[in-house]
């Protein structure tokens, strides 16, 4: 059974539907011009582990250049999988990959499904965090979104400091899904430390989006939250 075969044993709406409520499809929004096959992400997950090991680099190319959202999570997936299982030399060349295909990687669900450990577990092994401040430093929404939400490796490595730093950058974005992958990653700061992440709550509380601030302190005892809310932080 090829990929596309399997991939329709997951499929749940008859032909590929052009909206999703998970999404925002209309006209001007960012995932507007998408089909969805409806694929959950069991299905995803299941499909990409029959084939990470034998899939080609250009029929990686081929589902990352289709309109069918479905297919680029896959392709995704794939790359995550080969990413966690390869060696060294591996990982870089499939980091630098998905670097050169981020146009196509173009959904909340296929950045925060992939760059985990196709970026930020990279660049924990070498030691080495430039790029995610590039990355975060640009206007295009997923390739700034791939350097905040790959911070969580950082995290997860105990690289808080460093995690805060390429986070502080972001703050002045306008848009929602940079406002909502900041806040968290400040909230998972938070779970490892969080006298670290009030200190840089009260540095920062004039410049922090509201629903940033909403999702960094999630983990806070009610009482706390409201205090933080009502502008504590900025009194103190």
């Amino acid at each position: 059974m090829n990929l596309y075969e399997e991939l329709a044993l997951f499929q749940t709406n008859p032909t590929p539907l052009p909206d999703n409520r998970y999404h925002k499809t209309g006209k001007g929004d960012y995932q507007n011009g998408d089909l969805f096959l409806g694929v959950t992400a069991l299905g995803i997950r299941t499909v990409a582990l029959h084939h990470f090991a034998t899939i080609t680099e250009a029929e990686l190319e081929r589902l990352l250049a289709s309109p069918v959202h479905d297919h680029r999570a896959i392709a995704v997936a794939i790359l995550a999988m080969r990413s966690r299982r390869g060696p060294e030399a591996v990982r870089q060349e499939i980091m630098e990959w998905y670097l050169q295909h981020l146009d196509r990687v173009n959904g909340w669900d296929l950045v925060d499904g992939s760059c985990i450990d196709i970026v930020g577990r990279r660049l924990v092994e070498s030691n080495d965090f430039s790029l995610l401040h590039e990355l975060v430093a640009s206007e295009h929404l997923w390739t700034k979104r791939v350097g905040i939400v790959s911070t969580f490796a950082l995290i997860r490595a105990g690289f808080l400091d460093e995690t805060l730093a390429v986070l502080k950058q972001a703050l002045s974005d306008e848009r929602d899904l940079i406002h909502k992958a900041t806040g968290w990653m400040l909230r998972e700061v938070g779970k490892r430390d969080r006298g670290k992440l009030d200190c840089f709550l009260r540095e920062y509380y004039d410049k922090l989006p509201r629903t940033t601030l909403r999702y960094a302190i999630e983990r806070h005892e009610e009482a706390t939250r409201k205090e933080i809310l009502k502008g504590i932080f900025k009194e103190e």
